[in-house]
């Protein structure tokens, strides 16, 4: 495993006790990697084709979630093109509250350190799920955050479900990404 992916897996873990809302608490473990095959997150998308993908998963110490992570890495510039989290929390958790599309993102360190310029707050549906997604740019890239949480919840009426799926993606350096764009991306977004 390469050092950057090293340290991106250590920061993600460290990272989840701020990410995370509601009862669900995480302890950092340690990430496990794993194939295309055996994950059950992965963004099928040309703008990610060329890149070098690492998928990974950890369970979290208390046993309220099974966590999985793809990362999308190209030379064209850091941090990374796409970066997605997909946590299944398991029986008896639930998130009662949301995070904002760019909690991710205000916490790592590559990205805070280019002071990326935010966008509006909104919402976009693919393929019959909706995402709350948040454009920002930084060194001439254009790119999106995205969060979104589904699945039941621990009460009926109550929470925001058990499963949630977050991340950013960036385009091509110059290249803007059009709504229609981000539809596409998110419509190859495969969470199983």
């Amino acid at each position: 495993m390469t050092a950057w992916i090293a340290r991106l897996l250590k920061l993600l873990g460290f990272v989840a006790l701020v990410l995370l809302g509601g009862t669900a608490v995480f302890a950092a473990v340690e990430w496990k990697p794993v194939t295309a095959a055996d994950t059950p997150v992965r963004l099928e998308h040309e703008i990610v084709a060329s890149d070098a993908a690492t998928f990974a998963r950890m369970r979290t110490r208390n046993y309220s979630a099974d966590r999985h992570l793809a990362v999308y890495a190209t030379d064209d510039y850091h941090p990374h093109r796409a970066v997605i989290v997909y946590d299944a929390l398991l029986p008896g958790y639930k998130y009662e509250v949301t995070t904002e599309p760019e909690a991710m993102i205000r916490q790592l360190k590559r990205i805070k350190a280019v002071s990326p310029e935010f966008g509006e707050q909104s919402d976009l549906v693919s393929r019959n799920r909706r995402f709350t997604i948040r454009r920002f740019s930084f060194a001439h890239a254009g790119c999106f955050a995205f969060v979104r949480y589904w699945g039941m919840a621990q009460h009926e009426l109550t929470g925001e479900g058990n499963r949630r799926v977050q991340g950013y993606v960036c385009g091509r350096r110059g290249a803007g990404l059009t709504t229609d764009s981000l539809r596409a991306i998110l419509d190859g977004l495969v969470v199983d």
